[in-house]
């Protein structure tokens, strides 16, 4: 478990959320929403309607959105609100770190936008932009006790096939194993990145992956893992022993040990 102090748990959302927040407007095109979110490398980007005095969000729109609505044949020259999540959850800049990390694990959700009290939007939380907040004090196990063992793979296929099973599982990584040994990560970044290129998805998604993997091991500090993650702005890591995927270690399975002292 991580133990986190009161003063951390006790403090407003505000001190840890991102301030610059990357949004689109109501009415965007969903190519250019995601030509957007490619660029700025996010998972999720709240939608937006702006006047001289607020900008009210009015939904958020993910990776997964937008590669769910190209497997169900969506023109990408739709507009965004055609495929956004209206019923969206937030939390308010004043609310605390402890509240919001619960907010994290009971939601399943990777982030969300920060709102005032007059529902404008100030800024954006993520699970990356919480764990860079943990004191390294209160980390001092292994990262076997944080992964998730036996974890769900791809084998090498096709890519469109692959795209349909991150899709499905709702998992924003997989790696992609033959014969015992991981041959690389397939990530929703990179499957947006093809289907907006018009790239062929009938091509292998070993053709697409990255092969040059960063991974840790399972003896290795909890810390390694995480400071990894917040200096490569990465959600996951794979965990290998003797060339074998063992594991893999995610911003979310850190999240889920935290406890409040």
């Amino acid at each position: 478990m991580i133990f986190i102090d009161r003063v951390f748990s006790e403090k407003k959302i505000s001190t840890v959320m991102q301030k610059n927040v990357i949004t689109a407007e109501f009415g965007t095109k969903i190519i250019d929403v995601s030509k957007i979110i490619f660029k700025f490398g996010h998972r999720r980007i709240p939608i937006v309607k702006k006047s001289i005095v607020s900008k009210k969000t009015i939904g958020i729109v993910t990776i997964m959105d937008i590669l769910d609505a190209y497997l169900r044949g969506v023109s990408f020259e739709n507009k965004i609100e055609d495929i956004m999540t209206r019923d969206f959850i937030y939390c308010y800049n004043d609310d605390k770190v402890e509240d919001v990390i619960r907010k994290f694990q009971f939601s399943r959700r990777g982030g969300f936008p920060v709102l005032d009290q007059r529902k404008n939007l100030v800024g954006i939380v993520t699970e990356n932009d919480v764990i860079g907040f943990i004191n390294e004090d209160s980390l001092k196990n292994k990262v076997k006790y944080f992964m998730t063992k036996k974890p769900f793979y791809l084998k090498k296929q096709k890519m469109l096939e692959s795209i349909k099973i991150l899709v499905n599982t709702k998992y924003r990584k997989l790696p992609i194993v033959e014969s015992n040994k991981i041959q690389g990560l397939l990530t929703d970044r990179i499957c947006l990145k093809e289907v907006i290129n018009n790239s062929d998805l009938q091509r292998y998604n070993t053709d697409f992956c990255i092969k040059d993997l960063i991974y840790v091991n399972p003896e290795d500090d909890i810390m390694k893992a995480i400071n990894i993650m917040r200096e490569k702005k990465l959600g996951g890591i794979p965990v290998v022993e003797k060339e074998k995927l063992v594991g893999i270690i995610t911003e979310r399975d850190i999240l889920d040990k935290i406890k409040f002292t």
